[in-house]
């Protein structure tokens, strides 16, 4: 074998490697990390409030028809 030869078959087993390789590196995960327990706490001020505002209007209207 000449050294043309090594270094085509060298770089064909070069190549295959590094194709295996891509096929199992895996993406890093980009997703944003959620706090759920914090969502929930911020959802739940929010129900309240949207409950305080809805009592708060139902009392005004009363007082209107009244």
């Amino acid at each position: 074998m000449n050294p043309s030869d090594l270094i085509q078959v060298s770089a064909a087993m070069i190549d295959q490697r590094l194709k295996q390789i891509i096929r199992h590196v895996v993406a890093k995960d980009t997703r944003e990390v959620i706090q759920i327990h914090e969502l929930n706490a911020e959802i739940d001020a929010t129900v309240n409030k949207i409950h305080t505002l809805r009592s708060t209007i139902a009392n005004m209207i009363k007082e209107i028809k009244a």
